[in-house]
């Protein structure tokens, strides 16, 4: 058997017609697919207002309730917490930061509330750095997790939690019912001025099935306790979503794929005869 050299021309006419389709059915499938580009949180950096804030005072964007003697919701760019005094590592990044600060006992919620369009998501992320430090001198089971934001407990407790909160739910509500997705941080129960807790970097993936189109939820930063100070700093919150492609986008996609392999069939080499023809010399 002889081998045959491929011909370098028929080679370039032939990925001439394929790699045009093949791009645009590529094109067509990257702007089908979801990119997560849209953040339906305002001021997540905490950047908005000079600050330094305490609650009452308003947040942009944000929603704050508290009840305690001292402490509450703050966005500052302090190293020590207005109400307890004790130290923090100040913003994760850029100037300011909020801060849960339960001196007594108490709560403090700082929350938002968004709204996904008619269209829907097709997928979501949300991430936030967030420290955590108890100054009680207790770690569980002496110190309740469990409790809600009920400080009024009888069992010493200390409850901090994320959540994403159902339309209509109250700020204050645990109730499961009201709760898409709840979340846990991590706690320093050795809480401690001269080596503050750090931020831990959260990210939760979220579906088409926990925001649905047309509804606004509320997202929840919450702190409750009753057996000494604790602090919970929060920055660079964001909940970006993914939106559903239209069908026109779908189509597109489908065509280009679709005109790529009608291509690759048509610039297929044909396969020779296994027959040859003999001629006969006169």
């Amino acid at each position: 058997m002889s081998l045959r050299r491929l011909n370098s021309s028929a080679l370039s006419q032939a990925l001439s017609k394929v790699i045009p389709p093949l791009v645009l059915g590529v094109s067509a499938w990257g702007a089908a697919t979801p990119a997560l580009a849209l953040d339906l949180l305002t001021n997540g950096g905490f950047e908005a207002d000079a600050g330094p804030l305490q609650s009452p005072d308003p947040v942009t964007g944000w929603t704050t309730q508290e009840a305690g003697l001292l402490g509450g919701v703050a966005v500052l760019s302090d190293l020590a917490a207005p109400g307890s005094g004790h130290s923090t590592v100040g913003a994760q990044q850029g100037t300011h930061y909020a801060l849960l600060d339960l001196s007594q006992p108490g709560y403090a919620v700082l929350a938002q509330s968004f709204t996904i369009g008619a269209a829907g998501v097709a997928a979501g992320q949300l991430t936030y750095g967030l420290f955590a430090s108890s100054f009680a001198g207790m770690s569980p089971p002496g110190l309740a997790l469990d409790k809600g934001l009920d400080y009024e407990n009888a069992d010493a407790m200390l409850s901090v939690r994320v959540d994403i909160l159902k339309p209509g739910a109250s700020l204050l509500s645990t109730a499961s019912a009201d709760i898409v997705r709840s979340f846990q941080p991590t706690v320093d129960f050795a809480g401690s001025d001269a080596t503050p807790a750090t931020y831990t970097a959260y990210s939760h993936a979220l579906g088409a099935t926990d925001l649905l189109a047309g509804q606004t939820y509320t997202l929840r930063f919450a702190a409750a306790g009753n057996a000494g100070q604790a602090l919970v700093g929060i920055d660079n919150v964001a909940l970006n979503v993914s939106a559903v492609p239209e069908p026109a986008t779908w189509g597109l996609m489908a065509a280009g794929l679709l005109l790529v392999a009608g291509r690759a069939r048509r610039s297929r080499p044909q396969r020779p005869s296994s027959t040859s023809t003999v001629r006969s010399q006169a």
